[in-house]
């Protein structure tokens, strides 16, 4: 029987696992969500690469970044390799990811981008249900996000998240705000003045009892 176990990649140099990685990587996300693949080995100091295996065969992998001033933690990329998707492989690894930050770090909640989510797009349809299956959540008031691309150009995207904690509240605005801002200065400082409109557009309170 295949033995499925999932840990934190250690060794950046190993031949095999980081050939897997780059294929997979390429495989399931588009060129302009891609950064340079030796982006992962240059910042190992500061990311928590999770992988997920097949017999000790490297299919799967996770990329966590902690953000600045706020208990979360970025959820960079996730993908399992096309040949063991719909097997239950990503929904296993989702939550073990989510079990061990827990367990290791003072996060409060896990949060992502995620394309628009529109009936024209299938997989980002597709995408947005698998995480809302393990209990994780659009950002509902979160609607003038973009992703910066390149020097002049930017994708609307959406936010989710997932509580990392059991007594982590329902997402407000002072901690989208927070996640926002922490994004923005970790992945994205070079476009920083894209952040005053997403921000502005961000209503005063959404669901708190005032």
């Amino acid at each position: 029987m295949e033995s499925l176990t999932f840990d934190r990649l250690a060794d950046f140099d190993h031949e095999e696992d980081m050939r897997r990685f780059e294929r997979i990587y390429v495989d399931n996300f588009p060129p302009y969500d891609r950064k340079p693949f030796a982006t992962f080995a240059r910042l190992q100091d500061h990311l928590t690469v999770y992988v997920a295996r097949q017999d000790a065969r490297l299919i799967g992998f996770g990329v966590m970044l902690p953000l600045p001033n706020t208990p979360a933690h970025y959820m960079s990329y996730l993908a399992v390799d096309r040949p063991h998707q719909g097997r239950g492989v990503g929904e296993q690894f989702f939550r073990h990811i989510v079990r061990d930050l827990a367990a290791t770090t003072q996060s409060q909640a896990l949060v992502w981008e995620v394309d628009v989510p529109h009936a024209a797009n299938v997989d980002s349809l597709r995408r947005v249900r698998f995480y809302e299956r393990q209990g994780a959540e659009l950002i509902p008031f979160v609607t003038g996000y973009v992703m910066p691309t390149g020097p002049d150009t930017t994708i609307p995207m959406r936010l989710m998240w997932s509580p990392v904690r059991d007594i982590t509240p329902p997402a407000r605005v002072l901690q989208a705000r927070a996640w926002i801002e922490g994004i923005y200065t970790a992945v994205y400082g070079h476009w920083r003045h894209l952040l005053p409109p997403i921000l502005r557009g961000l209503p005063e309170a959404y669901g708190e009892n005032t």
